[in-house]
């Protein structure tokens, strides 16, 4: 079909600090039309924030997804509904579904999974380095409730970073038995090649970083 005449266009919802995670969260979409919200996934200094705005570009609910983890998997729902879906994987959470609300602006439980510890026995925490060159790099650090910080503890340290995706910890069994029983350190750095910041910062590494 052919399109006539003059073709216009307006900005719903201006350019912001973050970075829209589009390409960078397995398996999904950051960006969903849910009822009369747009909601946006973007990330803040490699920390992930979900954000619904009306049809007007007006900031209606904000959701600051904590450092232990991220969305995955995207934003699903009934585009006819204010209403919308995300899983939560953390470092010790598997994959935990929650309904968001977006009439009411309220945030539930939709499913949690069944484990053998106590999720809230392991903590996680965003931190930020500087870069030889002045790059701002996000650091997530992970580890027991309460370790002690007045003596070192074995890091394990991990880092992607390639083809724009942004780093952040995720659920693997091995390392409950990491934090509670060997006192050790688990940490993802969002190094240059990743989505953290966006694109532009992905393109200034022109080789792959995994490790």
């Amino acid at each position: 079909a052919e399109i006539s005449g003059a073709a216009r266009e307006s900005t719903v919802i201006a350019e912001g600090s973050g970075s829209i995670a589009a390409g960078s969260q397995v398996g999904g979409n950051a960006f969903g039309l849910f009822g009369d919200f747009l909601v946006l996934l973007v990330h803040e200094e490699g920390g992930p924030v979900l954000r619904a705005y009306d049809t007007r570009g007006r900031l209606r609910w904000e959701r600051q997804i904590p450092p232990s983890g991220s969305v995955w998997g995207g934003l699903t729902g009934d585009s006819r509904q204010s209403v919308f879906f995300y899983q939560f994987l953390g470092v010790a959470d598997p994959s935990t579904a929650m309904r968001v609300d977006l009439e009411r602006g309220g945030e539930s439980v939709a499913s949690a999974p069944k484990l053998a510890f106590a999720s809230d026995s392991i903590v996680a925490e965003r931190t930020v380095v500087i870069g030889e060159d002045g790059v701002r790099i996000p650091v997530f650090l992970a580890h027991r409730r309460n370790l002690p910080r007045d003596r070192p503890h074995k890091l394990i340290l991990y880092g992607y970073g390639a083809f724009g995706w942004a780093s952040f910890l995720w659920y693997q069994p091995w390392l409950a038995e990491w934090f509670l029983h060997h006192d050790g350190v688990f940490a993802v750095a969002g190094v240059r090649g990743g989505g953290e910041t966006g694109f532009p910062l992905a393109r200034l590494q022109k080789s792959v970083v995994v490790g």
